[in-house]
């Protein structure tokens, strides 16, 4: 009996382990294509970071898909301007039970939005991010092949990551 609950419960912590090492890899794939900006404002430093997704995502095709996070969380997301390519997109909050977070490192003190921008094919996105207290950023993000990112239909499969010799 002792060895059947014993296997059983090595078992549950393989199960689990796997999907823990299956998140990670999303994140850390994600970390590739994410950039960062600090401003002050107030005597208060904030952090924005914008995260590409869509080499990571599967199921959105037609549009380049965003995560844009800000840290501290006190920042007023109405005074942020948003454009791609020279195009205005317009913000949305992230829902704690949104997919996207699984690709995100998480912070309890940063707030999450998302955004998208139709796909143009062009190699280079720019994001360029103003608001009316701090000046104007640029971040500039490359497209890779998709081919690059193979990713299967089961959405916890990622074939595009190899573990290290």
């Amino acid at each position: 009996m002792r060895i059947l609950f014993c296997i059983c419960l090595s078992l549950v912590f393989l199960a689990c382990s796997k999907n823990d090492n299956i998140i990670a890899n999303l994140k850390s794939q994600t970390l590739i294509h994410t950039q960062k900006a600090k401003f002050t404002y107030l005597n208060t430093n904030y952090i924005i970071t914008l995260s590409f997704l869509s080499p990571v995502l599967d199921r959105y095709k037609d549009d380049d898909i965003f995560a844009i996070f800000i840290a501290p969380n006190d920042f007023d997301i109405s005074n942020l301007q948003v454009f791609i390519n020279s195009n205005f997109v317009e913000i949305q909050p992230i829902e704690k039970d949104d997919e996207l977070l699984k690709y995100l490192i998480q912070n309890e003190y940063a707030k999450y939005y998302k955004f998208s921008a139709k796909n143009n094919a062009s190699e280079t996105i720019t994001a360029k991010i103003c608001s009316n207290i701090f000046t104007c950023f640029e971040l500039s993000f490359q497209r890779y092949s998709k081919s690059l990112y193979y990713r299967s239909k089961d959405e916890n499969t990622q074939y595009n990551l190899q573990e290290p010799f």
